[in-house]
């Protein structure tokens, strides 16, 4: 096995200091704090590090939002992966069950995301950024339903990017605008909501017309 290189090196500590950063900056924002006003010292301060390490790994303060963006979404995509990997077996419940884990995922760092959001909207690069992420999964969601048109469990009359794109994103505005200051009911509410409109969507024509020539 090769040694890691300085990239390597690099990476994975500027993955550490992310995993050391985005409790404080969502301490912060859960406290009602804008991430315009979180400074650099605070981050530092709290997080044991000295500046020249921040600006080490980080341009400013929009770099590590986008960074801490990412992690997120790498995160959501791992939950989410468990849905991307259901085949000819696929069934209501276990949709569902992946869909509750995608969300809860994400759900946890709501605020953090709202901060990317909104700065995406007055930062080019970060909203550059938001864009490559959504994409990605879109990508991803996309090659998901042609393998499931192919194998005869997706609604094969469906466009399968433009129909990814619509569930990416609806899932995100729901995410973004419709989960927060839930209670655990009215999330579960959401949960079985949201897996009714994409298994309906997506799975349902086919499975049940497999089912009645079966």
């Amino acid at each position: 096995m090769s040694a890691p290189t300085r990239d390597d090196r690099r990476t994975r500590r500027r993955g550490e200091l992310v995993a050391t950063l985005m409790p404080i900056i969502e301490h912060h924002l859960s406290a009602g704090v804008a991430y315009a006003d979180v400074s650099v010292h605070a981050l530092v301060t709290e997080g044991r590090l000295s500046r020249s390490t921040f600006y080490s790994y980080f341009t400013d303060k929009t770099d590590l939002l986008r960074a801490c963006a990412e992690a997120v979404f790498t995160q959501t995509m791992s939950m989410a992966g468990d849905w991307f990997e259901l085949g000819p077996d696929i069934t209501y419940d276990r949709m569902r069950a992946a869909l509750a884990s995608a969300v809860r995922a994400y759900i946890t760092h709501a605020p953090l995301m709202s901060a990317a959001y909104d700065g995406a909207i007055r930062d080019a690069s970060l909203d550059e950024a938001v864009t490559q992420i959504m994409d990605g999964l879109t990508e991803r969601f996309a090659a998901h339903i042609r393998e499931g048109q192919a194998g005869g469990w997706v609604d094969p009359t469906l466009l399968p990017r433009e129909t990814a794109a619509w569930i990416v994103w609806g899932f995100e505005r729901t995410q973004h605008q419709a989960t927060l200051g839930r209670d655990a009911d009215e999330l579960t509410q959401l949960i079985d909501e949201g897996t009714s409109v994409v298994w309906r969507a997506l799975y349902a024509p086919a499975v049940e017309a497999r089912a009645a020539t079966s």
